[in-house]
């Protein structure tokens, strides 16, 4: 019989040959983004170490990506939403320019735990449905929580430009360059202190198939969230704490999304 303490010290065992061989090259990808400009000193102001420096002018980018027959990933289809504010890691010993995840929700309970627990991501699990069309013909892409209480979501204007390949190979480039970065945390409850903390690095790599780019679109946050959601409100309240300055565009696109798990590292 397997031991689950024994398995969650070895996370091998749970995860298998997507931990050491990475064989996760098939995931068909739908993927929708708003991109936005915010305020320097708000972002920098959610930075977990002084490491994390923050550009003049900071974007922030609203993902929702659904992973049709991820197979290994979380055993079948999934849904990812996750914010990203871009950044540059300044370390002792390398400087890398990234994107830190301020909070990624996704609606499958597995892949949230060993991504939380293993790497530090800080996935929590959410609704996410499929996107919808809205009375004014926008798309609207939501995470929710119980009730139906929205958390956070993006609209996006369905006035959208295919793209030519050259356009797709560089947004491609744009979306592969920054690393992707969260920041694994274990805190102490009897100290009251961590117990461990780094800043993770964590590969991905996106193939872009088709795309279509936008210029309208908005960023939606929660009102109605009960004293119960916690984390929801908690999560909602961050997120307005980054005003929304200048819409950069919006982006749909389909293609292929791989999880570089043997490249994952710590950064210094």
């Amino acid at each position: 019989m397997l031991n689950p303490i024994s398995a969650f010290k070895d996370p091998r065992i749970i995860m298998g040959e997507m931990y050491v061989d990475n064989d996760l090259d098939d995931n068909p990808l739908d993927c929708y983004v708003l991109q936005y400009k915010t305020d320097a000193p708000a972002l920098k102001a959610l930075m977990p170490c002084d490491s994390l420096v923050v550009p003049e002018n900071p974007v922030i980018s609203i993902l929702f990506m659904y992973l049709r027959e991820a197979g290994a990933v979380a055993g079948g289809d999934m849904a990812i939403s996750c914010v990203l504010g871009s950044v540059r890691h300044e370390g002792k010993e390398e400087s890398v320019d990234g994107n830190y995840i301020l909070v990624m929700p996704e609606d499958n309970n597995y892949n949230v735990d060993t991504g939380r627990d293993f790497y530090g991501a800080p996935k929590i699990v959410e609704n996410i449905p499929e996107r919808y069309i809205t009375a004014d013909k926008n798309y609207r892409l939501e995470v929710t929580s119980r009730g139906n209480h929205l958390m956070y979501g993006i609209n996006i204007n369905r006035d959208m430009v295919k793209a030519d390949e050259a356009a797709c190979k560089a947004v491609q480039a744009a979306l592969n360059g920054p690393e992707l970065m969260q920041y694994k945390y274990i805190f102490n409850a009897w100290e009251r202190k961590p117990e461990l903390e780094y800043l993770v690095a964590v590969p991905t790599e996106f193939r872009v198939d088709e795309m279509w780019t936008g210029t309208e679109g908005s960023f939606l946050i929660g009102e109605d969230l009960t004293k119960e959601l916690i984390v929801e409100r908690a999560v909602a309240n961050m997120l307005k704490t980054l005003p929304v300055k200048d819409v950069i565009g919006t982006i749909h696109f389909t293609g292929n999304l791989k999880f570089c798990s043997d490249r994952f590292r710590i950064l210094k």
